[in-house]
């Protein structure tokens, strides 16, 4: 992840992560099951924090863009971590 270009972030680890994870379970469950409506409700909230605290949308993007692939690049490793036991 390009964490340099979001105001030099650190990936968060150990019980960071952990509560970062929980709470974001937290408000998954919140926004309910159907994907359509679960992205909807996101978006939107997502849409008004970036409002209301004026953060640029091309700022949005980019950070979404990085949380993204290093999800995928996450998963791909415990993909890799699975298959060599």
């Amino acid at each position: 992840m390009s964490y340099g270009r979001n105001r030099g972030a650190e990936p968060l680890k150990g019980k960071d992560h952990d509560n970062m994870h929980a709470k974001v379970s937290i408000i998954l469950g919140m926004a309910g099951r159907e994907p359509d409506m679960m992205l909807s409700v996101l978006s939107y909230a997502l849409i008004h924090a970036t409002i209301q605290h004026d953060v640029s949308f091309s700022s949005v993007v980019r950070v979404l863009a990085d949380i993204y692939e290093e999800r995928l690049e996450s998963e791909g490793e415990q993909d890799d971590d699975d298959e060599d036991k």
